[in-house]
């Protein structure tokens, strides 16, 4: 074996010792690096999956919202299109109104009566006018010799009144805007128990409306 290498005789040159402090320096120089690569994907992570977590209860609640307003949304066309169809039915499908319009009835809150069949509305045992119903435009055509006249009519909700409006110009589009509000109040009042829903009195100054009771 040769002698050993003595530090103190034999000393490490120079250029080797800076060469090998400079090796340590990057290596060292490239774990910090490694180091701080690593903190911060770490954070990265963590943030990514703390905005996943606070965002999934907003989606969660959103989501909540907008079935709770669709379903009302629903309920409130579906009882809009039932209301709609009970008004077609109580208003084309539910009675005869040529049928209901025949009969004895007193005039305007007077004794006196008139009778209708099924062609005259007899007013006295001279006078008597031939009408003509349509019962889907709910409008009404009478005459007397050479004379003619058209208006609307209307029964009340349990069919006891019938008012008949004179007037030109009736059609069914323009009846059925008139009667929708009246019909609301008059349900309105059914159910609240007033008495003489959807009639009206007769003051004597009807202008132009005849308005017949069921004696």
């Amino acid at each position: 074996m040769g002698a050993e290498w003595d530090p103190a005789q034999d000393p490490m040159p120079v250029s080797a010792m800076s060469s090998a402090a400079d090796a340590v320096r990057s290596a060292q120089a490239v774990a910090a690096e490694w180091a701080d690569d690593l903190k911060a994907a770490g954070r990265a992570v963590a943030t990514r999956a703390a905005g996943a977590g606070e965002a999934h209860p907003v989606r969660k609640k959103r989501s909540v919202v907008g079935v709770v307003v669709v379903s009302v949304v629903a309920v409130i066309a579906l009882a809009c299109v039932a209301f709609a169809a009970f008004l077609a039915w109580d208003r084309w499908g539910a009675y005869d109104d040529a049928a209901d319009m025949q009969g004895i009835w007193q005039a305007n809150g007077s004794a006196s009566t008139v009778v209708v069949d099924g062609e005259q509305i007899q007013l006295t045992d001279d006078v008597a006018y031939d009408y003509e119903i349509d019962p889907f435009a709910k409008t009404i055509t009478f005459s007397l010799g050479n004379m003619e006249g058209q208006g609307r009519y209307r029964f009340s909700p349990d069919r006891k009144q019938l008012v008949i409006t004179d007037g030109t110009g009736y059609s069914w589009l323009s009846t059925l805007m008139d009667d929708i509000p009246w019909r609301v109040q008059s349900l309105q009042d059914e159910l609240a128990g007033a008495e003489g829903a959807g009639k009206e009195a007769a003051s004597g100054e009807e202008d132009g409306r005849t308005i017949l009771d069921r004696p």
